[in-house]
């Protein structure tokens, strides 16, 4: 998590959280970014060194996971999984396992919003 404060900039170019839920999207756009480490079945050996973009489809999701059906590896860990609809980028989970992302839901919301809340009041 990466936060801009008063970031005055285009909102198209900041990633905003959002439920699956409730964002009304195509199952088969989902996103991530990552250093994987492995190897994909189109892709070569990987070291971590290189940042790969890959897409996929949800395949299903809980109250706190997001299943899906993109290749992922070791080093994928912590990336945001996103969807871009109308011009903006929604995070929708965070990878913690292969296939599976912790979905973003309003727990995951107020623990950002107090980590947010100390960082402001650690800074003032």
């Amino acid at each position: 998590l990466i936060y801009l404060g008063d970031y005055n900039g285009n909102p198209a170019d900041t990633f905003q959280l959002a439920s699956i839920d409730t964002l009304n999207i195509d199952s088969n756009s989902l996103n991530i970014i990552g250093y994987p480490c492995g190897q994909y079945d189109d892709i070569p050996q990987k070291s971590g060194e290189e940042q790969y973009h890959v897409r996929g489809s949800c395949t299903g999701s809980s109250e706190s996971v997001i299943n899906y059906d993109m290749k992922s590896e070791g080093g994928n860990c912590g990336s945001p999984h996103f969807v871009e609809k109308d011009g903006n980028y929604y995070v929708l989970g965070v990878h913690v396992l292969s296939k599976n992302a912790s979905k973003v839901n309003q727990r995951m919301i107020s623990l950002i919003e107090q980590w947010i809340a100390e960082f402001e009041g650690a800074s003032n």
